[in-house]
Parts: C-alpha cells; structure tokens; sequence
C-alpha cells in the first residue's frame, strides 16, 4: 500500500489494537548487534500477553537456529515470540530445494566473502567452498571478512570473480547498520553494489526482496494482511519491502537513522524526519523513535 502521509506515535502500544501480528526486524529495533535495546524484552512480553503473534523478519546472513541462540544469549526466549525468518535461512532452502525455489543454482562450487561465523551455513548440502574463482561457479557474500574492511582489500577477489562473471549470491542486503554507540558498519549489500556496477550479476535474498516476505505471510496465513504490521528502521529494507507487500509499517527513528537526524542542524523532530523521508519512494504509515 502506498502512504501518502505518516503519522508519529509515542508507543507501539498506541496502535496495538489495531494489528494482530508483527513483522519485526531485529538489528535496529530489538538490539544492535551486541547488545538489546533498552525495555526491548518488556515490550515482547506486553505483546504476547496481550497474545500477538510476532516473527522476526532479519536480513542476516545465516540460519535461524543461530540467530534463536543469539537472541536467547540476549535474554529473549523462544516464549517470546513466533518464528525467526532470517535472509540466511531463506538462501538456505532456496539451494536445499531448487527444484521448488525462485532461485537455481549455477553450479555446486563457490567462493566465500563474509565472516568466519557464517562460513558454513552450507553445512549438510552437496555445496563445496573452493578458494579460487576460475573453480567456482558462484560467489557468496555474507559481509566483508571483518567488520569495515577496506574495500581495496576485497577488489582483487571482486576483480577475480568479475573476470570469471560468477554471479555474486549476496545473503544480505543491508548496506549498513549502526550500534548503540553510533558505530556505522557497513554490510554485504554495499559490497554487491559495487559487483553490480562493475558488471556482474547480483541476486539478493532477504528484504526488501519478495521471497522472505512470502515466507513471513506463510508462518501468519491465519491473519488478515490488514491486521498485519511491518516494524523496521531501515526505509530501503524494512518499509519498502513492506509496502511492496501491502503491509502497514512502523518505522524506527533509534537505529540507522539516528546519525542522519543528529547531522540535521534545525528543525524539530518531526521536521528532520520529513527532510529524510521527502525523497522516499515510499512512506512508513506510523513513526516512532524505538520499539519500546
């Protein structure tokens, strides 16, 4: 659905009769990668208690399992909440079973960019990671190898598979994120705009792409799209895809959007946010500064 306005609120909790499910994104609204945003847990539990189901919907590069574990290290039982749907995951099942997915395979062989942790999240398919581009038929880009590298560092490997036009599989379409500090990080999404204006060929899994959304609507078949709400704080990711869906959207001002309306010298807060938003192609129907 297309917004023609917006409307701030103070609270999810202003809306909250009006939805039966939450599409909720995880780095930026539920923590920054380390850490939970404050009050986060609190509000899950004021959500179920008032029986709302709630899927997380992440662009990370790995499997949901993973992400649970992470999520539970943080505090947030299973009890919390529905499902995890993470861009890793739905890359995942797309080469489990490519006879039924939207994506086929160009061949077994790959070449890996990310980091070390997400290095296996092939484990247990008839894939196999080679080190050098002419024996790949694939690249895979999870992030960089560390967090903000260079990209001078990864040119020549990008040259390489360039040269070999692999097409680069990217797990996850964020171009930044931004931690409770105010450390920018930039992800693989950056890196597979770069492939794409050199000349290759990139295919995205995670949001603001089709396939992940498909899979939310699945696990929430029971409920009415209108009764449904995207919550996010990336425009690009979260409430595009969402508006592509035809779902409402909450956007969240506390994440990667901090920096940018602290770098806006006058105007109010509602002001600020008009100057981000007014050359958005689409527009959040609520917003608010955090989930909480």
């Amino acid at each position: 659905m297309h917004q023609e306005t917006y409307k701030f609120i103070s609270s999810i909790f202003d809306i909250i009769n009006d939805y039966d499910a939450f599409i909720v994104d995880l780095w930026g609204v539920i923590h920054d990668g380390q850490n939970l945003y404050p009050q986060v847990k609190e509000t899950l539990q004021k959500l179920k208690k008032h029986n709302k189901k709630i899927v997380f919907l992440s662009n990370a590069p790995r499997r949901a399992s993973a992400v649970a574990s992470v999520l539970k290290n943080m505090g947030i039982e299973e009890n919390l909440y529905d499902k995890i749907i993470t861009s890793g995951e739905v890359f995942y099942g797309c080469l489990a079973h490519p006879e039924t997915s939207f994506f086929k395979p160009h061949g077994r062989n790959y070449i890996y960019i990310g980091l070390e942790k997400d290095r296996h999240i092939l484990d247990g398919l008839h894939y196999e990671e080679v080190k050098h581009p002419e024996h790949a038929q694939f690249l895979l880009l999870a992030h960089s190898f560390y967090d903000n590298q260079p990209m001078t560092e990864l040119m020549p490997i990008l040259e390489q598979c360039l040269e070999q036009k692999l097409p680069l599989l990217c797990i996850n379409p964020d171009k930044e994120v931004v931690r409770i500090t105010g450390e920018e990080v930039y992800c693989a999404g950056k890196i597979a705009e770069e492939y794409y204006m050199m000349g290759g060929e990139v295919t995205y899994f995670g949001k603001p792409h089709r396939a992940v959304y498909e899979t939310a609507l699945l696990v929430l078949s029971g409920t009415e799209k209108s009764r449904i709400l995207a919550i996010g704080d990336n425009i690009a990711t979260d409430i595009i895809g969402a508006a592509r869906t035809k779902l409402s959207s909450v956007l969240i001002t506390g994440g990667i959007l901090t920096a940018r309306i602290k770098e806006i010298k006058s105007g109010a807060y509602d002001e600020n946010l008009a100057k981000i938003l007014a050359n958005s192609e689409v527009l959040p129907s609520f917003i608010v500064p955090s989930f909480c």
